[in-house]
C-alpha cells in the first residue's frame, strides 16, 4: 500500500510558549499537546515526517552559555543549535512513541539530527 506522506512543521513557539517559564516539563507538555493531531493521522494511515524549529530553546540556552561563561567554557552556536535539535528530537520521539503505544499503533519513530550553516 502507498500512504500518503504529511509534512508537520512545529515552530519553537510551539513547544516553548511565550509567557512560559520554558523549563523541560512545560516543553513535554506542550509537545504532547501539539501530537495529538499528527497521531490521529497516523492512525488513518498516513506516513508522518515533523520538522520543528527551535528558536526559543537555542535563546534559552544562549543565555545559559553567557551566565556561565566565567564558570566552564563557552560553547559555539553551531554546537549549541545541534545539542538543541538533539534534545527536541528526543523529547518529539519519545512523545511520539508514547502517544502510538496508548492507541496501540506499531509504528517506527525515528529522529535525523542535520546540520545546518550557521
Amino acid at each position: 500500500m502507498n500512504r500518503k506522506v504529511v509534512v508537520v512543521a512545529l515552530g519553537g513557539n510551539a513547544i516553548t510558549r511565550e509567557f512560559e517559564e520554558g523549563n523541560i516539563y512545560e516543553q513535554f507538555a506542550n509537545t504532547r499537546k501539539s501530537l495529538t493531531g499528527v497521531v490521529d493521522l497516523v492512525e488513518k494511515g498516513y506516513k508522518i515526517a515533523i520538522t520543528h524549529g527551535n528558536g526559543p530553546q537555542v535563546g534559552n540556552y544562549m543565555i545559559r552559555v553567557e551566565e556561565s561563561r566565567n564558570i566552564v567554557p563557552p560553547i559555539p552556536l553551531g554546537v549549541i543549535v545541534a545539542d538543541v535539535e538533539g534534545g527536541m528530537g528526543y523529547m518529539i520521539s519519545q512523545t511520539m512513541m508514547n502517544k502510538l503505544k496508548e492507541r496501540n499503533l506499531k509504528q517506527r519513530v525515528v529522529t535525523i539530527i542535520t546540520q545546518v550553516l550557521v
